[in-house]
């Protein structure tokens, strides 16, 4: 599973995107199933938080198809990869200032994988 020619940094994102994907699976199975009195004091509508909940699932397996991609070192994953952290940066800038931090990892995610040495590893020209 582990190449002896990937670049460190990529096994660590691929880890680190396979436990964010981890994460968003259990949040949304608890968005999902969560019974509906748990949320009515907080005004939230089930619809919405049912959405929410599909939501957070489709986004958690998404990046759990992006960390085998990538500790698999498929080409793809970098494509994944620049979508995947691509949606979280405009996610953060539309959260911002509270997602200022995301905001961060994403765009050094992104710069990192536009580097030479990462693009050859993904056989991206």
């Amino acid at each position: 599973m582990f190449m002896a020619d990937r670049p460190f940094l990529i096994t660590l994102i691929g880890i680190l995107t396979l436990l964010v994907g981890l994460v968003l699976l259990f949040v949304g199975v608890v968005l999902v199933v969560a019974p509906d009195s748990d949320f009515a004091d907080v005004g939230i509508s089930i619809g919405a938080l049912d959405a929410l909940g599909f939501g957070t699932l489709i986004i958690g397996i998404f990046a759990l198809i992006v960390a085998v991609a990538f500790l698999n070192g498929w080409t793809i994953a970098w494509y994944l990869g620049i979508l995947l952290h691509g949606i979280d940066l405009i996610l953060s800038i539309l959260m911002f200032p509270a997602g200022i931090i995301t905001l961060l990892i994403s765009a050094l995610i992104i710069y990192y994988l536009f580097r030479p040495h990462v693009k050859a590893f993904f056989g991206v020209k």
